[in-house]
C-alpha cells in the first residue's frame, strides 16, 4: 500500500519538466516547501538535489525563521527578508500553463531568489519550487527568439539585449506595481485595479489620456 501523502509537495507538470528550470524538493511529509526552496536556492548539492535530506535540513538552519509560519502568507514573506540578506521573487505557474508574476521584492541591494509556485487545485495545494534558470522556465513561453533573452522581473517582459530592458525598466519601475493575490495590477495613473494583460505597463485608456496631457502642454 502507497504512503499516504502529508506534505505539500506536488509533481513537476510536463510542462515544465524537460527544461530542467526549477529545483523541486520532495518535501512529502510536511508544508515547509518554502524553507526547502530557499535552501536549495542558497546551498544546491549536486546529487540528489530534489531530495529533501538530513544535509538540506542542517542548512536550512543558517536562516533566520522567526515568526515565518508554514505554508507562508506574502507578509511572512516580507518577515523573512528582513530577518534574512534575501530579496524573494515569486512567480506562479497557473491553470493556463504560463508563468505569471505573483511577488516583486522591494529589496534591490540583495542577492535574489526565485521561487516558483505549483497549484493543485483539486487538493487546493501551493508548493514553492527554486527557479534556478529563469530563462530556461520562461523562454519557450513568451518568446521565440533563439538567443539570450533579458527579462523583466516586474512583468516578465523579454528583450533580445540588456540595453533595451534598461530601457524599458526606467518606465516599469513607475507605472507597474504587482498586486500578490487575484493576479491583478493596479494601475499607478487611475489608481483601479486593471484587468489587462501581465505584460502591459498601464490601462489603455490612462496611457491614451496621458498621451493627450502631454501633447497638449507641449
Amino acid at each position: 500500500m502507497m504512503k499516504k501523502q502529508t506534505g505539500s509537495y506536488i509533481l513537476t507538470p510536463k510542462s515544465i519538466v524537460g527544461g530542467h528550470a526549477i529545483i523541486n524538493v520532495e518535501n512529502r511529509d510536511d508544508n515547509e516547501c518554502f524553507k526547502w526552496a530557499i535552501t536549495s536556492a542558497i546551498y544546491p548539492e549536486k546529487i540528489g538535489h530534489q531530495r529533501l535530506n538530513q544535509r538540506m535540513r542542517e542548512d536550512a538552519k543558517n536562516f533566520d525563521w522567526t515568526g515565518i509560519h508554514f505554508p507562508p502568507s506574502s507578509e511572512h514573506i516580507d518577515i523573512f527578508e528582513e530577518n534574512n540578506p534575501y530579496a524573494i521573487n515569486v512567480l506562479v505557474l497557473w491553470h493556463d500553463g504560463k508563468v505569471y508574476s505573483v511577488r516583486l521584492s522591494k529589496k534591490y541591494d540583495s542577492q535574489v531568489i526565485y521561487l516558483l509556485i505549483l497549484y493543485d487545485k483539486g487538493k487546493d495545494i501551493e508548493h514553492y519550487c527554486w527557479v534556478k534558470d529563469i530563462n530556461k522556465l520562461l523562454t519557450n513561453q513568451i518568446t521565440r527568439h533563439c538567443g539570450k533573452s533579458y527579462y523583466c522581473s516586474r512583468c516578465l517582459t523579454s528583450f533580445i539585449s540588456k540595453k533595451s530592458l534598461d530601457k524599458h525598466l526606467q518606465l516599469c519601475g513607475i507605472i507597474c506595481r504587482h498586486e500578490f493575490a487575484n493576479f491583478k495590477i493596479e494601475c499607478d495613473i487611475c489608481k483601479k485595479e486593471c484587468h489587462h494583460g501581465w505584460q502591459e505597463m498601464s490601462c489603455r485608456d490612462c496611457k491614451a489620456e496621458k498621451a493627450e496631457k502631454k501633447k497638449a502642454q507641449s
